[in-house]
């Protein structure tokens, strides 16, 4: 399962999918992050499904509750959470530059959509 997150901590994820998925699964996910240094890091992760709702259309938001994952991606993932997110979103709220903040948008967006 690889899909856009919606939400991301240390300990799950919120992540769209169109396919049928059961509360209680265990599932393999790949969330694409963007480190610091702009270069896409694979946080791959073994998860339970601990809720499932219907997002928009066949599209499904799921929670997601980490059960395993290296200590690589547990540092990728809490970089991204508590530096690069809040950075980000830190510039978007204090610049006059609203381009300059779509292109964030727009980056984040494509690294983790890939």
């Amino acid at each position: 399962m690889t899909n856009p997150s919606a939400s991301l901590s240390g300990h799950g994820a919120a992540l769209l999918t169109g396919g049928d998925v059961t509360v209680g699964d265990p599932v393999e996910v790949t969330i694409h992050l963007p480190p610091i240094d702009r270069t896409t890091w694979d946080a791959e992760a073994t998860a339970t499904i601990r809720s499932a709702s219907r997002a928009d259309g066949e599209v499904r938001r799921i929670g997601l509750e980490f059960t395993s994952f290296s200590d690589q991606t547990r540092n990728a993932i809490l970089e991204f959470c508590h530096v690069l997110a809040p950075a980000l979103n830190q510039r978007r709220a204090t610049t006059d530059d609203d381009a300059a903040a779509e292109e964030d948008r727009e980056e984040v967006a494509s690294d983790t959509s890939r």
